[in-house]
């Protein structure tokens, strides 16, 4: 992906200033010449041309009026499309740039620090000659993906990473006479939710909550009970006019069966309470605004401060914020919430949902602008390229894990069903697989990461089939083992996965399946390299690490004592004692280290584990470590909703179990 950088300033304060043929400019673009330039309208007139994009009369006017509002929006569309599209290309680092990048995906920066160019859509642009798609909306053109990012100069603090472990927050204000389509966005939501859930209650309520009809005041103490990453906002816009000044607003209940015009700054301060019993503030990753104009600012010299919402939460601290510069339709703002969240909560680019997002709109929605509509702020890492493709990693190994349990607790399906919705999800990593294959090249980390993914899951599917006679089974088995060898090659560093590839082999044999493994030093040498490494890391760590260290070596004994022939000396049951023993009792590290390892243990009491592990070292490890389920999670008692439907109080609500 090409980054091109394009910041616009001028003189003086960033508020108080109209747009104006006389105002200079100055581009700055990567590190090519800056350029002065002059816009070609006045202020008076670009507002004029706005005032024709916001559907006003369309519904209530007869058939001929509607005819002609409607061909006057296109005409400005085109209009301002030509003329910002023209604007842009008196840039010529631009064109340099874009001509440097032809062929590839181009994510465009654009920096503003005058407020008056906050109201101008650049987004409309139509690419003028030496850009790609002469003549064609820039950011439609098929020659080159582009997506167009703002961002403030003035946006304090964090950059965009994915979360790997999203917490979503879903309010809406569906007011007397004002309604907005929840239901369609809460059903978006919970699609999105879905690959990455296992179909259990305890599930879903961590991943999404419900706000329905908060106050101000409710929306604050929701986000500081609790971090939520996602944020999105279902609402209509309003206008707050005060002694000299207005703001576009959001529109919330006020408590007093009234409505509270809500600004940009108010809901930054409610999204970024102080944490409950803490000494910081929370933020969210992300916050999408289906609301109505959104990321425009109210013309100045009314608005001082020259701020929309999304530019408010921007400059917040909160690293990404998407919304609408006009009015939105019902239809494009479940559209938005649907594709945004897909590629969010798979810890995909942004980039590259912001620019899906704008085609989809376009053609599913063509007889409107609503993919003009869409304004992006986001401020992403220097590194985001890399951070990202490991996060969208470590989340397909989650989702994965997910679908595999999902599959695991359908008890009721014939062995038959089992094993085919094993072949088809086996057929769907394979196929994900290698398009980040394709992505990551000679990173030989992300490699390794990929197959351990694989073997995971190869693992997991084994498990989920249960029949260990089952030949699919076996199969599985190989599948996971190779992959794990081959991590280890890409990184011996990680010999952990020797361990994983060993339990891998010993399963087999005990299913009566001999075929060596097609990658790796034989299996008696990797044997005698994992339990030299493992004794040795006893000595070398601390913390936390010992921890690992300690239970991999229990794992180890475990199975190399199913793996020795019966003329040699068992494993030590004093070891495998002593081992559990310094687990057990040494809390300190961090978390419930026996519920760990007794999640180890289960594992290994699984099929077609259980037929391998000898029964006495095995009830050994679990009489060490009686009683150690007494800590449970207390969410596990508590009810669950049982209904999508939230409701309509301003307290939160949780979501249920997707109906099939």
């Amino acid at each position: 992906m090409k980054t091109i950088n394009l910041e616009l300033l001028r003189q003086g304060p960033s508020h108080n200033q109209l747009l104006s043929p006389l105002v200079p400019y100055l581009a700055v673009c990567d590190n090519h010449e800056a350029t002065t330039l002059h816009f070609p309208k006045e202020h008076r007139d670009v507002l004029a041309s706005l005032q024709a994009l916001r559907y006003i009369g369309n519904q209530q006017a007869d058939e001929a009026v509607r005819r002609h509002l409607e061909d006057r929006r296109a005409h400005e569309l085109r209009s301002l499309g030509e003329m910002l599209g023209n604007w842009l290309g008196e840039i010529p680092g631009l064109l340099n740039a874009l001509g440097q990048a032809a062929g590839n995906f181009i994510h465009a920066r654009l920096v503003l620090s005058a407020s008056e160019l906050a109201l101008l859509p650049f987004e409309l642009a139509i690419s003028p000659p030496g850009f790609p798609g002469p003549g064609q909306h820039a950011l439609l053109q098929s020659s080159a993906p582009i997506c167009l990012t703002r961002e403030s100069r003035r946006a304090a603090g964090a950059r965009y990473r994915a979360p790997f472990r999203p917490r979503i927050l879903f309010v809406f204000a569906d007011l007397p006479g004002a309604p907005v389509p929840y239901e369609a966005h809460v059903q978006a939501l919970r699609e999105a939710i879905d690959p990455w859930v296992a179909h259990r209650d305890d599930d879903i309520p961590e991943m999404l909550t419900i706000l329905a009809n908060p106050t101000l005041g409710e929306l604050h103490d929701a986000c500081a009970s609790a971090a939520y990453t996602h944020v999105h906002l279902l609402a209509h816009g309003g206008r707050l006019d005060q002694r000299q000044e207005a703001h576009l607003t959001v529109q919330l209940p006020d408590g007093r069966g009234g409505v509270e015009q809500v600004t940009g700054r108010n809901l930054a301060r409610a999204l970024r309470p102080v944490q409950n019993g803490g000494d910081r503030l929370q933020r969210p990753v992300v916050v999408t605004l289906a609301v109505c104009d959104s990321g425009s600012p109210v013309p100045v010299p009314l608005n001082p401060t020259g701020d929309s919402i999304l530019h408010a939460l921007h400059e917040a601290g909160i690293p990404l914020v998407v919304g609408s510069q006009f009015p939105l339709t019902f239809q494009g703002s479940v559209v938005m919430a649907s594709v945004l969240y897909e590629y969010l909560l798979a810890a995909r680019d942004p980039r590259a949902a912001f620019v899906d997002l704008r085609r989809q709109l376009a053609v599913r929605l063509a007889h409107t602008h609503d993919w003009a509509s869409i304004v992006c702020y986001v401020s992403l890492a220097d590194d985001h390229d890399d951070v990202n493709l490991s996060a969208e990693l470590r989340r397909l190994d989650f989702r994965l894990a997910a679908l595999a349990r999902r599959m695991s607790v359908r008890t009721e399906a014939t062995q038959e069903s089992r094993e085919e919705r094993a072949r088809l999800l086996a057929a769907q990593v394979e196929q994900e697989i290698q398009g980040l294959r394709r992505r990551i090249g000679d990173d030989t980390g992300k490699q390794a990461a990929i197959e351990r993914i694989c073997a995971g899951t190869y693992r997991r599917l084994g498990v989920a089939i249960g029949a260990t006679s089952s030949p699919l089974c076996r199969t599985y088995a190989r599948l996971a083992r190779d992959a794990y060898l081959r991590s280890y090659q890409f990184e011996p560093g990680a010999s952990w996965v020797l361990t994983a590839a060993l339990r891998e082999q010993l399963s087999l044999t005990a299913l009566g399946d001999d075929r060596p493994a097609t990658l790796g030093a034989p299996a008696d040498k990797l044997w005698m390299a994992r339990d030299a490494s493992t004794a040795q890391q006893l000595n070398l760590l601390s913390g936390q690490n010992l921890f690992w260290a300690l239970t991999e070596r229990l794992e180890l004994l475990l199975l190399k004592q199913a793996s020795l022939p019966t003329t040699e000396v068992p494993v030590s049951a004093e070891e495998i004692t002593d081992l559990c023993q310094q687990i057990a009792q040494r809390e300190e590290w961090g978390g419930d280290n026996r519920t760990v390892l007794l999640q180890h243990l289960y594992r290994l009491n699984a099929p077609p584990y259980r037929d391998i592990v000898t029964v006495p070292l095995l009830s050994l490890a679990h009489r060490t470590l009686d009683g150690s389920q007494e800590k449970r999670d207390s969410r596990d008692a508590e009810p669950m909703a049982k209904s999508v439907k939230p409701r309509r109080t301003g307290a939160p609500t949780k979501i249920a179990k997707k109906k099939s």
